[in-house]
């Protein structure tokens, strides 16, 4: 079976549609065959009767998004990044009188690895109560589309192979061992909260405003008059001096009225006024 290039276009267009993921001619080919290959998991040999049953199933669309939404992550995979967050945390920490609290959020969190690796950082950063004696409370919210893949972070269950760019002292602190796995400690699970969401409809998305956004590595995926148009969003959901994170390179030259620039390795940051 070979599907046609209207038959591409058609589905291509759904997955836009859906989703915001813009499919470049280059990734056409792996769209049909991830196609294929879960109509031949289905018993399946017509395309245009597999498109009507996805546009008909929501189950199934989701198995289908399962296979093509790109799901690359890694603990601390941008260790300067965090260590940002974790500097602005400090500076906030230090000028409080009373219990101190932070929100962020992580948008396209796949597997959960970033969400657990800013809430690691988070709480180091609040290790220390604040002058008042007053404890500290962080929270944050991982986001992603894809159903497969949040049932993974929700577990908090990873093998060994996801820890190698971890220190001995960050998989102590991080996570308890569990047979040949390694599952996140409850301390850390307990702050930690995901939620199926598109970026498409970041209104319901964010709901609420957030000290930090993280939105790593997904933009790129998007064509560019929906990331600025994202991008302005989420500005409002920031709350004042709350700071925005974006993969480097992901629009290069974007500027908001309400946002300046931070000087921050690895990504684009920007904190709002």
């Amino acid at each position: 079976m070979q599907l046609q290039p209207e038959q591409i276009a058609l589905w291509a267009n759904k997955l836009e549609q859906d989703t915001g993921v813009h499919l470049g001619a280059l990734q056409a080919s792996l769209l049909g065959s991830q196609i294929k290959l879960r109509m031949q998991a289905l018993g399946l040999e017509d395309a245009d009767s597999y498109y009507a049953q996805v546009c008909s199933s929501p189950p199934e669309w989701q198995s289908l998004l399962a296979r093509l939404l790109v799901k690359e992550t890694q603990f601390f995979r941008n260790r300067e990044a965090l260590a940002g967050i974790q500097a602005f945390v400090r500076k906030k920490l230090a000028t409080q009188t009373q219990g101190f609290g932070i929100d962020v959020c992580s948008l396209g969190c796949a597997t959960g690895e970033e969400a657990y690796s800013l809430a690691a950082s988070l709480q180091q950063a609040l290790a220390e109560p604040n002058e008042s004696g007053h404890g500290n409370y962080y929270s944050v919210t991982g986001v992603d589309l894809c159903a497969a893949a949040l049932q993974t972070a929700r577990a908090g269950l990873y093998p060994k192979s996801r820890l190698q760019q971890l220190t001995a002292a960050e998989i102590a602190a991080i996570f308890d061992p569990e047979q040949q796995q390694f599952r996140v400690k409850q301390a850390i699970k307990n702050r930690v909260t995901f939620i199926r969401g598109n970026l498409c409809d970041i209104d319901s998305v964010v709901a609420v405003p957030m000290d930090v956004i993280v939105c790593l590595n997904v933009l790129i995926y998007f064509r560019r008059w929906r990331r600025r148009a994202l991008l302005n969003q989420l500005v409002n959901r920031l709350k004042p001096g709350g700071l925005l994170i974006i993969g480097s390179g992901e629009l290069p030259g974007w500027q908001n009225s309400h946002l300046t620039a931070l000087n921050l390795g690895g990504v684009q940051a920007y904190q709002r006024h």
